[in-house]
């Protein structure tokens, strides 16, 4: 018995393209997007604000882009609270004022009061030294019961003089510590009014208005957004001299 094998193969051709390498520049066109920012440029913060205003709440801001002029007006804040704070100062000062009238007049008529107490004492004191000299040929008991008196008399007088020093010195130091009442009251309408001046924020130079970021939001800032004091709202960039803020990959450096 025979057997035959037959055997086949298949055989396929690859052809590989090949190319002459050289040395030199590999120039790679890469398409990504970013940001121009100028390397110099003028900020607009929001207003110092005291922490008794509360937030400073935006009510009008421009657009972003929006060309402007020096002296526009480039953001609103609400001035609910601030204005609120004014007449709260205004009236407590008006208040106290009218306290320290008052206060004045009760003073002046104590001091009247103590001052009438004093030149009665004074009366009674040079009587009684007046009836000890003309005691001398009186009884020892009479003697001794003048001389009471006359001590007596002395006490008082000098006791109705240190009542008008004492209450001097009260009337200074009350008046003193609402004058200071006074001065605070100043001072808190005073910040007021400059805070209410302040919510409206002027633009120092005319340019090309880019809008910050509102890092709470991710959004620019706009109307209805609240901020705290001193934070950048707005730039005024020097077109002059710009940078390109991008990020690109580092996977295409590797080519």
């Amino acid at each position: 018995m025979h057997f035959f094998a037959i055997g086949c193969k298949n055989k396929i051709d690859k052809v590989i393209p090949t190319a002459k390498v050289t040395h030199g520049e590999l120039n790679l066109e890469v398409v990504e997007t970013g940001e121009l920012r100028a390397t110099n440029a003028i900020n607009i913060f929001s207003p110092a604000l005291s922490w008794r205003f509360g937030q400073l709440k935006i009510t009008r801001i421009i657009e972003d882009g929006d060309e402007i002029t020096a002296g526009d007006t480039v953001i609103t804040f609400d001035p609910s609270e601030v204005e609120k704070a004014r007449i709260d100062a205004d009236a407590n000062l008006e208040i106290a004022r009218a306290e320290l009238d008052k206060m004045k007049a009760e003073h002046e008529s104590k001091i009247h009061e103590l001052e009438a107490n004093y030149k009665t004492a004074q009366i009674d004191f040079e009587i009684s030294e007046i009836e000890l000299e003309q005691s001398a040929y009186e009884a020892d008991v009479t003697k001794k019961e003048i001389q009471l008196n006359l001590e007596k008399a002395k006490i008082s007088f000098e006791k109705a003089r240190s009542e008008i020093e004492n209450q001097k010195k009260i009337n200074k130091e009350t008046e003193v510590q609402q004058l200071l009442k006074i001065k605070q009251y100043e001072i808190e309408l005073k910040d007021a009014e400059e805070t209410l001046r302040s919510l409206t924020v002027i633009s120092p130079e005319s340019g090309l208005a880019i809008i910050r970021e509102n890092w709470a939001s991710g959004n620019k800032w706009q109307s209805g957004d609240a901020t705290w004091s001193g934070n950048p709202m707005i730039d005024l960039p020097d077109l002059s001299e710009l940078k390109v803020y991008l990020e690109i990959s580092e996977l295409i450096f590797q080519k």
